[in-house]
């Protein structure tokens, strides 16, 4: 999704509910904690997820390495200085219009 939407600055409707697809899987891990990517696997497959990464499911369980350290916050700050720099040094290519990356939508105006 990064590479249609920033770097070939292009849309369509795939692309798009994909992104919204990740986004709403995202969002209900982080806000609630409820990991939606199990409860897909589980509806596919009739069997609980094998590889949960950081057993990220299981509430009750809490790894050391699921604790936010220094250095942590570190990358967290450099992370954001660097999407700084990148919106500073391409701000000419963030501002082009977006162009129908399938002729979908410039077809059916030209109609």
């Amino acid at each position: 999704m990064f590479v249609f939407f920033i770097i070939v600055n292009a849309f369509s409707p795939i692309t798009g509910i994909i992104c919204l697809i990740c986004l709403i899987f995202l969002f209900f891990e982080s806000a609630f904690g409820i990991c939606l990517g199990c409860k897909v696997y589980k509806l596919f497959y009739k069997e609980k997820a094998q590889y949960c990464p950081g057993e990220v499911c299981d509430i009750k369980s809490k790894q050391a390495i699921q604790k936010t350290s220094a250095v942590q916050l570190l990358v967290l700050a450099g992370f954001i200085a660097y999407i700084f720099l990148l919106v500073a040094l391409f701000n000419n290519q963030f501002s082009k219009n977006p162009y129908d990356l399938f002729g979908i939508f410039t077809s059916a105006q030209t109609k």
